[in-house]
């Protein structure tokens, strides 16, 4: 294999970093401009993207993938509003082929500054350069691919694609977070044949351009490297001339079969998306914008929301976001203690691995944590902890989080845990739930997860975290509970300012509940001073009731509360309130 071409000029510190800044801020204004002033860009769940790019876990690398629809794809595809497209530290590192991009010293230099890896077509998926690429998501860093492998500009499904892309998911030491892209309308922007069967010598304008961010995807590699074992022992499919030492001495038939299922898992996925893009260009109203414009949402709504402390101003800042006024009613308290900051430090003690076997760390193979509280009292513990409960050398430690709440697993959080990082892997599952976590994590084959939960204290224990301890049993996990933190009851005067609310001539419009335990805590105010939930109902005919994902919402059931709204994208509270104004929003056409 050949060597890595301008690999000197690719470096960060190249000339000082000036001539990368240049070419990056240069890109990016053109892209702009072709972007948002010859033509116009609209873009669904950017936010996604902006936030993964900006504050994605410490160490965790990003692997966007997409459609390839022109030459004009990367850069002006992240030239919408918000993208940081112009800043060359959060720029992508992108897949460039070398007999486009690379034809001459000069341009070569020139990809190069601008964070392009050339690969060669028909090199091989273990060409030099693909190492390379591999090396850049080794250290945590932003890659851009195009997986079909050449342009498409027909309006057809997504093709079969290559393996490369796979090939580094697999290989990557931490998985990387792959975030599925689908766009349109580059082909009208760069088409293939403007004249004469070539392109055109300037990007043309009056165009639209579409993009559709899709939700982040897991990759359960364990599972997967059983299942093409399995594959593989009744395949031919092998030349003998693939390395074997990598992925765990999976022979050659094994490692084509995982890269195969890889790439079918992301193909079918951008094909989902790409129909849904087809849908949302036609039916924009059922894909509500994430901050409604002020003509078409309703404004000076009493939004109630019962989210403890350290939730509630996140939850607050978006109620206010959409021009609504917030109620905070906090019916439950979520803190650490003195106690339970002890019972997360036994852990973090190496002489607690001797006094009492697999109570360490280090007998660990996983750390899950299924809130944001779980996380922070964690660190707190950390923070006291004289050294780092990991040593440098040994099995690594998945540390899995849901939603937003992996952003707390920063590199500051990873330095707490081991001084060397690449014993951390940090794992986000798509789905941000318990139950998508537990599948995330795969199967447990008698390994030990510990899981940092709630001590309830004043309230009947939801069943959240009993059945997902339980899901992790039946996966093969050793689950070992940590109560962390406590949840109590927040008082009898929890539920003042709703019954006060209530008792108005314009009562609220909407309550949000985002835990069970919040649920059952304003039930219990509720009693104090004699009411129950179906007397606030009667005072407040027009309340709309929203949970934050379907486990709050089944536990809120299971109480007698009837849900209005669930939040379908509960990664972040973004979805709940993007939930309540699709709901308003349906019921004034309904009116209309």
């Amino acid at each position: 294999m050949g060597g890595r071409t301008m690999e000197w000029a690719a470096r960060a510190n190249h000339l000082g970093g000036l001539p990368r800044k240049v070419v990056i801020t240069a890109i990016g204004t053109f892209a702009k401009v072709v972007a948002n002033l010859l033509n116009t860009t609209t873009v669904h769940n950017g936010d996604t993207l902006i936030r993964l790019v900006r504050s994605r876990p410490a160490g965790v690398p990003l692997l966007t993938v997409s459609n390839h629809m022109s030459t004009l794809d990367d850069p002006v595809m992240w030239a919408f509003k918000g993208f940081p497209i112009c800043d060359a530290k959060l720029a992508r590192w992108v897949l460039a082929a070398e007999d486009i991009c690379f034809k001459n010293t000069v341009l070569s230099y020139f990809f190069r500054i601008g964070k392009c890896i050339p690969i060669t077509r028909g090199g091989g998926i273990y060409q030099e350069h693909m190492n390379e690429a591999l090396d850049r998501l080794t250290n945590g860093a932003w890659l851009h691919t195009f997986p079909e492998g050449k342009v498409c500009q027909e309006d057809a499904p997504i093709r079969r694609l290559k393996w490369g892309t796979a090939s580094l998911i697999a290989r990557a030491p931490v998985t990387p977070i792959v975030l599925p892209i689908i766009h349109h309308g580059f082909e009208k922007v760069m088409p293939e044949n403007y004249a004469f069967g070539r392109r055109p010598p300037v990007p043309l304008w009056n165009q639209e351009i579409k993009i559709v961010v899709g939700e982040p995807m897991e990759f359960n590699l364990p599972e997967l490297r059983e299942m093409a074992l399995s594959q593989s022992r009744d395949s031919s499919f092998s030349s003998g001339q693939w390395p074997r030492n990598i992925l765990g001495g999976l022979d050659e038939a094994a490692q084509k079969c995982l890269y195969m299922t890889i790439s079918d898992q992301i193909r079918t996925t951008l094909e989902n998306l790409r129909n849904f893009s087809k849908s949302y260009a036609k039916h924009p109203p059922l894909f509500p914008s994430p901050v409604p414009s002020p003509e078409n949402s309703r404004r000076n709504c009493v939004i109630a929301f019962t989210t403890p402390q350290n939730y509630a101003p996140r939850l607050s800042e978006l109620i206010h976001l959409k021009g609504w006024t917030p109620l905070w009613c906090p019916t439950v308290i979520v803190e650490s203690t003195e106690q339970t900051i002890s019972s997360i430090h036994h852990y973090l003690n190496p002489q607690a691995g001797i006094d009492e076997p697999n109570s360490f760390l280090e007998e660990f193979s996983a750390l899950a944590f299924t809130s944001r509280t779980g996380i922070t009292a964690f660190s707190q513990a950390l923070s006291i902890n004289p050294t780092p409960p990991l040593t440098p050398n040994g099995e690594i430690l998945t540390i899995a989080a849901l939603g937003n709440d992996a952003e707390l697993l920063d590199r500051e959080f990873i330095r707490k845990m081991c001084e060397n990082p690449e014993r951390i892997r940090v794992l986000v599952p798509s789905i941000a739930t318990p139950s998508g976590l537990v599948e995330a994590l795969g199967l447990g084959q008698g390994r030990k997860v510990l899981c940092p939960v709630p001590l309830v204290i004043g309230l009947n224990e939801p069943p959240v975290v009993p059945k997902f301890l339980e899901d992790l049993s039946k996966r093969g996990w050793i689950p070992v509970r940590l109560d962390a933190y406590e949840t109590r009851w927040a008082g009898a005067k929890c539920a003042v300012d709703v019954v006060t609310k209530s008792e108005e001539e314009c009562g609220f419009d909407a309550i949000v509940f985002t835990s069970t335990g919040e649920v059952e805590g304003l039930l219990k105010s509720l009693e104090e001073f004699g009411l129950d939930w179906s007397m606030v109902r009667r005072r407040c005919p027009r309340m709309v009731v929203a949970a934050h994902g379907p486990v709050t919402a089944a536990g809120a059931e299971s109480l007698g509360v009837g849900i209005d709204v669930v939040s379908s994208n509960f990664g972040s509270f973004n979805g709940v309130v993007d939930a309540l104004a699709h709901k308003w929003k349906s019921l004034e056409n309904q009116e209309s």
